[in-house]
């Protein structure tokens, strides 16, 4: 299945935003405004509105407190260049 443009450009902010912060950072408005005029233009409709689909299509979460988290289950960690820094080991007690 083909993936429209909109879908592939919120793709491609999520994982600039995971690169630049890391996968479980919180985000608040300005950074994520910024990397959206960076990848889709600087008209304030469309920020906006990839404001809107960011969130609308589950790339990132609107929290209360106005910041996003970012929906990692959205990216392939192979593309991100991560794999190592998101490995979980599990370690026996002392």
């Amino acid at each position: 299945m083909k993936k429209s443009r909109t879908y592939q450009t919120c793709e491609h902010i999520l994982k600039e935003l995971i690169k630049q912060y890391g996968p479980v950072a919180k985000i608040g408005w300005p950074l994520l405004r910024e990397k959206i005029m960076e990848w889709a233009g600087g008209d304030n409709r469309t920020v906006h509105s990839y404001r809107k689909n960011l969130v609308t299509l589950d790339f990132i979460r609107d929290e209360k407190d106005d910041t996003f988290t970012f929906n990692i289950m959205k990216v392939d960690y192979k593309q991100l260049g991560l794999e190592g820094g998101l490995v979980i080991e599990d370690e026996e007690p002392p």
